[in-house]
């Protein structure tokens, strides 16, 4: 880790600085497409277009003079050619071949000396990996011009300009003389190259001018345009159906089907219901075929059911990048049991078992069959119409709030469930989260409440959402019913109850079944949970993008109205540095989280929670606590803000540093750092451990502070003042001076050389030390120093070597 340390020599101040320096797919084939005619290579170059490195006068005379230095190309073009659409892209083992037939550019715009020096051309094809270019000197990479030898110099990357070279530079005029074929070899050159994905390829041609040499670079390069290997796919859900009933077909036993659509055919479609899908998870049995309509019906064994949200994700054999596609699942058969819904389901069925056989034409079917699924749909939201029609009266919920947070989000958690004053550099109360609801019964017509003989006589019960299995089980269920007169009921969740075990509730309250007026009404309450993610524990050193959010958003706080519009506040106490953070939690369409970026050990202990003000209420979210795992190495998690050195309190004059007042430890210039030094080791107990420091010379524009006289060396001893314990990391208390500080083992001199200052051997798995960080700076007589500034390199380097550098 580097900090840059500026010295400042002047009449009134010297001053030293820490400061951070900142479609349809084409089988390849031997035949080969022309990639200009169809549109995928398109030279459209201008003066925008050039790059001449550091050379701005050579960049300058092509632009001031309108010219673009490049041959045009005659011909390009590829094996292996596939589309999709509008989308036109080249195979990663595609033969590509690029023709330059007879032409030329004049010099004419370039300075005197420069026109006729453009000694070497090569073609560069950069790929999308950094410093990672094709060239003539790349394997699998040849270059022909019709004469039966190379035009390529031996053992280089370039074609020579003159001679007996297919390309002259004469009378002001770059000219090609012989047509230049350059043929690629693509997975060939990909590998020599040692890159494993392509998704393009930018094509520039690079001419060299020896007399060029005002600004350093003697290159001009000129971007000619761009190869596409790459499409973009876009695979969908169409539709999601559960059975009823399980139904088995050759012995196996399905749950569902789902149908959707690919990009390309040949392609994968790769399904989770853990969050977006990705290219390790599971694909689906058939790939994509012809009519880019997939069918999957859907195993038992998949574990798909209720509640789910099947994502999606295509992958190919080439560097196709892929979106996704996710719908939820709803059991809706109860929809179903009329005769329609039952003729529906048992043609489904039939259609299915056809499918499975291969006893029709798979196309057809897979049209019927979502056809089928479309019908299926109309008649669920039919008869869901038809019972909202038929009821007259409703669940609402206090202050329009249909969801509640579980104790925690899974049972592997974490949870930071003990709620109660923090005590920190601020304090912070953390809160119980808000684990009920509170139900009302009323009318649909004008909200109005239920009568209350009617209210009184609803039975109320909880079921998972969408299923009849019953969840209030007087007191050793899910949740907890607590009706009230007046139709009114409290649900709250039992604490033991996590989002793995119910994601959402359906409440519904009936009357018995021999009263006059048969009322059925149901509403659901969501479930959810602030959860870290990737699930804890994290791993030091793996999980590097760590965040906060919810298992499930709550829908109602998506849609809040103008007026009871949601803050979201993140309240973080930091277990290691006792400071309360307040964070705003940000919300992207119906997604709020917050980001804790890169987890170390020092967020071992962390615990946050969220409180959400919503309809002049505030709520509490479940309180996390972050674990961690895995070792980490020694680190410096943080560095002190600029160091400033005075005599006393006061600026040195420059007198005093030109005759040495300062060269003794008597009297040093000191400095105290305004932010915290902080660093820490998790490698298990017996691990040794180091912090070293180097500091280079001090170096002005006009010379080093030593001068060619000799003198002026600079001397750091540095003092850290932990605020934390010292436990675990095997320094004694003993080791501390009377001011408490760690006096470092060694001198820092400003000569490059590596010089431990702290270290020793852990007494448990690891700890992690913050506090203040002083220095003391001595400096010899340096009578070349003069009025200017200073600069110099501080390195710190966090260590496990068990050898001390010796001091110089």
């Amino acid at each position: 880790m580097t900090k840059r340390l500026a010295f400042w020599v002047g009449l009134f101040a010297t001053c030293i600085g820490l400061m951070v320096i900142p479609g349809n797919r084409v089988a390849a084939d031997d035949s080969s497409e022309d990639l200009i005619t169809n549109g995928m290579y398109s030279e459209n170059v201008t003066t925008d277009s050039i790059d001449a490195g550091s050379n701005s006068t050579l960049l300058s005379n092509a632009k001031s003079g309108n010219v673009v230095p490049y041959f045009k190309m005659s011909e390009v073009t590829a094996s292996g050619v596939r589309s999709s659409g509008s989308q036109i892209a080249i195979n990663q083992d595609a033969t590509l071949t690029f023709v330059i037939k007879p032409q030329s550019f004049s010099t004419s715009a370039f300075k005197q000396s420069w026109r006729n020096s453009f000694n070497y051309f090569t073609l560069v094809l950069s790929t999308d990996t950094a410093n990672k270019w094709m060239d003539f000197n790349t394997d699998g990479v040849t270059v022909s011009d019709g004469t039966g030898t190379s035009p390529v110099a031996a053992g280089q990357s370039y074609i020579p300009i003159g001679g007996s070279s297919p390309i002259s530079n004469t009378n002001n005029t770059v000219t090609v003389k012989r047509a230049i074929t350059i043929t690629v070899d693509v997975k060939k050159a990909m590998a020599a190259l040692d890159v494993t994905s392509l998704k393009r390829l930018r094509v520039s041609e690079q001419f060299n001018n020896t007399e060029a040499t005002t600004g350093g670079s003697t290159y001009i390069k000129t971007q000619t345009g761009t190869l596409n290997f790459a499409i973009d796919l876009k695979p969908t859900v169409a539709n999601i159906f559960m059975f009823p009933e399980p139904i088995t077909v050759d012995g196996e036993t399905y749950t569902g089907i789902a149908t959707g659509t690919g990009t390309l055919a040949g392609d994968q479609i790769h399904w989770s219901i853990k969050g977006d899908a990705t290219a390790d998870d599971k694909t689906i049995p058939e790939k994509v075929p012809d009519s880019k309509k997939w069918v999957w019906i859907i195993p038992k064994s998949a574990g798909i059911g209720n509640g789910d949200t099947l994502s999606v994700l295509e992958t190919g054999s080439n560097s196709d990048t892929s979106t996704t596609d996710s719908d939820g699942i709803e059991q809706n058969s109860q929809y179903l049991d009329q005769s329609k819904g039952k003729e529906l389901i048992a043609k489904l069925i039939d259609l299915i078992q056809q499918y499975k056989s291969g006893s029709g034409d798979a196309t057809e079917l897979t049209q019927d069959i979502n056809d089928t699924l479309n019908e299926i749909n109309t008649e669920v939201e039919t008869q869901k119409q038809l019972e909202k029609d038929a009821g007259g009266y409703a669940i609402t919920f206090k202050d329009q709030r249909d969801f509640l947070f579980a104790n925690k989000a899974h049972a592997t958690s974490l949870a930071g469930d003990t709620a109660g004053t923090v005590q920190t550099a601020g304090t912070y109360a953390l809160q119980a989260p808000t684990d009920n609801v509170t139900a009302n019964l009323v009318s649909e017509k004008d909200n109005a409440a239920m009568p209350s003989d009617l209210a009184d006589a609803m039975t109320w019960k909880a079921y998972k959402h969408d299923t009849t299995t019953e969840i209030d089980q007087k007191g050793s269920g899910l949740v907890s019913l607590d009706p009230t007169s007046g139709g009114t009921c409290k649900v709250t969740l039992d604490p033991n109850t996590t989002t793995d075990d119910v994601s959402s509730i359906d409440l519904v309250a009936t009357t018995p079944d021999d009263a006059a007026l048969h009322v059925v009404v149901k509403q659901t309450i969501q479930v959810t949970a602030l959860a870290l993610t990737p699930y804890d524990p994290y791993d030091v050193g793996t999980d590097t993008s760590a965040a906060i959010k919810f298992v499930t958003f709550p829908e109602t706080l998506a849609s809040g109205d103008n007026n009871n519009q949601p803050a979201y506040t993140g309240e973080s106490v930091s277990a290691l540095s006792g400071v309360v953070a307040k964070h705003i939690m940000s919300a992207e369409g119906v997604e709020t989280y917050m980001s804790l970026g890169a987890i170390t050990y020092r967020n071992y202990g962390d615990k946050y929670q969220m409180k959400i003000h919503y309809h002049d209420q505030d709520i509490y979210s479940n309180i996390v606590m972050v674990q961690v795992t895995g070792d980490q190495v020694p680190q410096i998690d943080l560095l002190p803000s600029d160091l400033t050195f005075t005599n006393q309190g006061t600026a040195p004059r420059l007198d005093q540093i030109i005759n040495g007042t300062f060269q003794t430890a008597n009297q040093p210039l000191t400095a105290t750092g305004g932010t915290p030094f902080a660093f820490s080791s998790y490698m298990g107990s017996g691990e040794h451990w180091t912090i070293s420091a180097q500091v280079s010379p001090f170096q002005s524009q006009t010379g080093t502070l030593t001068g060619d006289s000799g003198g002026g060396s600079v001397h750091l001893k540095f003092k850290f003042k932990p605020t934390t314990s010292l436990a675990g990391s095997g320094i004694l208390a003993s080791a501390e001076d009377n001011d408490k500080f760690l006096v470092a083992a060694h001198t820092v001199s400003d000569d490059n050389s590596l010089v431990t200052l702290f270290g020793s051997t852990t007494t448990k798995e690891g700890f992690s030390l913050e506090g203040n960080l002083a220095a003391e700076m001595t400096l010899d007589p340096a009578p070349a120093a003069q009025a200017t500034n200073y600069h110099s390199t501080i390195t710190w380097t966090a260590g496990e070597n068990t050898a001390v550098p010796a001091a110089k």
